[in-house]
């Protein structure tokens, strides 16, 4: 009855080790299953050898470490090692030094040596159960600080400046970028402007080529082959100058067409203002804690009354 008891106990101490090892650390916990199942069949030597391998390894989760720490200080006494044993011991006092073996797990000359080792060195550990407790009030009000840090800049009244900027349809329907520069698309507004800038100055340059030859084949006697060769450029330039002429409007068009697309009414910008900068009227105003009273009855077996509570 007693080994079932034992045998519950530890089935429980190993699933609750269980919930609090990450998925990472699965082969530290298979590893500890298989020391467990040497200690179990009474293999104490190759149950501690299992133990001291596993922290050995580095062993980093702390509740499997101290498990490991119990297991192997047990299997000390067994082999009849104290000095070893007492030392595992130690070693998971100063992991948690107000840990207690289980009288209802441990033969009670296995709780009686725990117990003497942890009396033994009280004052070690009271020390370091003290610098733990100090280190754990330090979290906590570095948290509280945190925590309160965090709810003033919540608090925080920040003032912001809405700035809108009124679009007109008449911009989107010019040439040379303008309605992408008002959209503000910056680089399609340039792309726009250089590239109708340079079919313009394309269109001029053939149609005064094509000009100035058309002038000369008919108003300069030449012989028929050198008209015949002003006349050929001259259809080239003509040519040319007329293809120009589309891929700018074309271009214009497109422009145009893009411009409208995207139009936008209105751009609604924002901006920080300090509050410095704000006039006092639009300033809100911070609200003040009002004292406050609260009056609850009490009733005891000497009699009642009215008690007033005050909040500030």
């Amino acid at each position: 009855m007693k080994q079932s008891v034992q045998y519950i106990y530890a089935v429980t101490a190993l699933f609750i080790v269980m919930q609090s090892v990450p998925v990472r650390a699965q082969d530290a916990m298979v590893a500890f299953t298989n020391a467990r199942n040497a200690f179990d069949t009474g293999d104490y030597r190759e149950a501690a050898s299992r133990f001291s391998a596993m922290i050995d390894s580095g062993l980093d989760n702390e509740a499997l470490l101290i498990e490991t720490y119990k297991y192997l200080g047990v299997c000390y006494i067994f082999l009849s090692d104290e000095k070893n044993a007492e030392q595992q011991f130690l070693n998971l006092l100063n992991l948690e030094p107000d840990f207690k073996l289980d009288p209802l797990v441990f033969p009670i000359d296995v709780v009686d040596f725990f117990t003497a080792v942890k009396r033994e060195h009280s004052l070690e550990l009271e020390k370091i159960a003290k610098a733990e407790a100090r280190a754990e009030e330090a979290r906590k009000r570095a948290e509280e600080k945190r925590r309160l840090e965090e709810i003033d800049r919540l608090r925080t009244i920040v003032y912001v400046e809405r700035k809108e900027k009124w679009h007109s349809r008449l911009v989107s329907v010019m040439p040379l970028g303008a309605g992408q520069f008002q959209n503000g698309h910056r680089i399609k507004g340039i792309v726009f402007l250089s590239g109708e800038l340079l079919l313009t100055s394309a269109c001029i340059i053939t149609y005064a080529l094509h000009e100035n030859l058309r002038h000369k084949s008919t108003t300069i006697i030449y012989s028929s082959s050198v008209i015949e060769n002003y006349e050929k450029e001259e259809r080239i330039y003509r040519t040319s100058n007329r293809l120009l002429v589309g891929a700018l409007g074309l271009m214009t068009l497109a422009g145009i067409i893009d411009s409208m697309i995207h139009f936008k009414p209105v751009t609604v910008t924002w901006k920080k203002v300090d509050e410095s900068e704000v006039p006092q009227n639009l300033r809100r105003k911070k609200k003040k804690n009002t004292p406050q009273a609260l009056l609850t009855p009490w009733l005891d077996s000497l009699g009642g009354g009215v008690g007033a509570v005050g909040f500030f």
